[in-house]
């Protein structure tokens, strides 16, 4: 009789084992795939970490259950990966990615929702075009399925995958240039430049930006010597670490895209900061009459990391204290609302 229930009691140990394993929660292996990963400084090296990491301990889980594990994550731990690259956004991007991996079935996007800056949608369609879906083809229907917030993940995606299968930044071009809409070739050309100059989501780039990169800029054509231009302030700072140069920078481009350049250089600020409140505050006043679109572009930059963007209330409470009537918490409560709509 003792042996039977000796046994039993094994028997029922081995099973509560292979549940507790097996049930392992979407949440809790994201967060230890962010500490196995935590010590990978660099944008690349983490989401290549990430992925890998993913693939071998998440078969069990599909696109949805792991993005609802990250909403989770954010809403019990609070931001990911603060002053850091590896951001919820890079996050999203490697779970899309592994969903986009089935060339043949597109179906998987439908998991994919818009929280940590749309980043699933960025890594599912880089990750179809890296696999060789054709983008003159079924890849402009698909990004003009949903709304405008989609299309500009979508093509965006596009920039990031075409980035990762050509040689230059030429080529990566010329494939945007496939796309029928101009805010389809600039977010392309946007995901382009990310990947080959350093700051790719699918493989590591040792090409960086140049100094000057105004002249570099004016290499370009059309539309995407335009586009350029308003990122020339963000790629500036990425260049040389110097934001006065690069607020300089979108002083000198055509008046009309001056606020949309001080708004990206914002969001480079975000992270050349680390998120520091007292130094975004000071960055975005030697703005001076930018210093609007520079907030807004630093809040969007702290969404990545952190949805509900709760550093931005640190900062308006900051600046209410010299400036009460400064429009701080519209400009944080206009991102917030943009950040959690699906449109």
């Amino acid at each position: 009789m003792n042996k039977f229930l000796l046994i039993v009691f094994f028997m029922l140990v081995s099973m509560s084992i292979v549940h507790n394993f097996g049930g392992t929660s979407a949440a809790d292996i994201l967060r230890q795939i962010q500490k196995d990963c935590g010590q990978e400084m660099k944008r690349t090296a983490f989401v290549v970490c990430f992925r890998t990491h993913l693939r071998a301990q998440a078969q069990q889980y599909d696109t949805k259950e792991l993005m609802n594990g990250l909403a989770t994550v954010l809403s019990e731990d609070g931001p990911f990966g603060v002053g850091h690259y590896y951001l919820c956004h890079d996050v999203a991007h490697v779970i899309g990615q592994r969903a986009g991996e089935n060339v043949a079935d597109t179906t998987g996007i439908n998991g994919c929702t818009h929280i940590c800056s749309s980043g699933c949608f960025h890594g599912f369609v880089e990750s179809l075009v890296a696999g060789g879906e054709d983008i003159a083809q079924h890849i402009p229907s698909l990004c003009s399925q949903e709304g405008a917030k989609f299309q500009r993940a979508c093509f965006h995606g596009i920039g990031h995958g075409v980035g990762s299968i050509v040689g230059s930044l030429e080529e990566a071009i010329s494939l945007c240039s496939l796309l029928g809409s101009d805010f389809g070739k600039i977010r392309c050309f946007s995901g382009a430049l990310m990947e080959k100059y350093g700051e790719g989501s699918l493989l590591a780039s040792d090409l960086t930006y140049p100094e000057d990169t105004l002249s570099w800029c004016a290499g370009f054509e059309g539309i995407f010597k335009t586009q350029c231009m308003v990122l020339a302030g963000e790629k500036q700072l990425l260049a040389s670490g110097d934001p006065d140069a690069a607020a300089a920078i979108c002083r000198t481009i055509s008046p009309d895209r001056q606020s949309e350049c001080f708004f990206v250089l914002g969001e480079a600020m975000a992270f050349f900061y680390k998120q520091d409140s007292t130094s975004l505050i000071a960055g975005c006043r030697k703005t001076r009459e930018f210093i609007e679109p520079c907030l807004s572009g630093v809040f969007w930059g702290i969404a990545e990391s952190d949805p509900q963007v709760r550093l931005g209330d640190e900062i308006c409470d900051r600046i209410k204290e010299d400036e009460p009537q400064f429009p701080c918490q519209a400009l944080l409560a206009e991102q917030v609302a943009y950040e959690q709509s699906t449109d």
